[in-house]
């Protein structure tokens, strides 16, 4: 029944930063800021997510860690897409269940760049930062194995 009040409070009051505890006393909640232009502002500042918000400092270096840590595992699915689609020549074998694998990589692959995309276009600099030095480290760590990377192109943001 709480659910049902507190969910219907919340559409009816769309935009508000007002939300309830378990116990069904209201709260100001924390509200997403989003900037249309360059900006070095972190405070109330949300990365993908309404429930990644950032209000203090020590929020912002979690959250710069873990977008660098992101953009480092992007640039690996890079690298574990390029290497099955080695395997698979050097092998000269198209098993299905390889092509499969590969799929679900690339599928993967893509959905982390459309996120690395979406970050960036949060204009924050921070944020923009932690994702050039991840995608710096592991392009450091994984890069100089995918030989064709530029010659390659592929559906990819960044």
């Amino acid at each position: 029944m709480l659910y049902e009040t507190n969910n219907l409070y919340q559409r009816e009051n769309m935009g508000s930063n007002k939300g309830y505890d378990r116990n069904g006393h209201e709260h100001m909640m924390p509200k997403c800021t989003m900037n249309t232009a360059f900006s070095w502002n972190y405070e109330n500042s949300c990365v993908l997510f309404p429930w990644w918000v950032i209000q203090t400092k020590s929020g912002l270096l979690f959250s710069c860690v873990m977008i660098a840590v992101f953009s480092y595992t992007y640039e690996y699915f890079r690298y574990y897409v390029h290497l099955m689609t080695k395997k698979r020549d050097h092998n000269n074998m198209d098993s299905k269940s390889l092509r499969w694998k590969r799929s679900i990589f690339y599928g993967i692959q893509i959905g982390l760049s459309f996120l690395v995309m979406l970050i960036i276009m949060s204009y924050n600099g921070f944020f923009i930062i932690s994702v050039i030095l991840g995608a710096v480290v592991g392009n450091f760590h994984w890069g100089s194995f995918v030989e064709d990377r530029l010659l390659n192109p592929s559906l990819v943001c960044h």
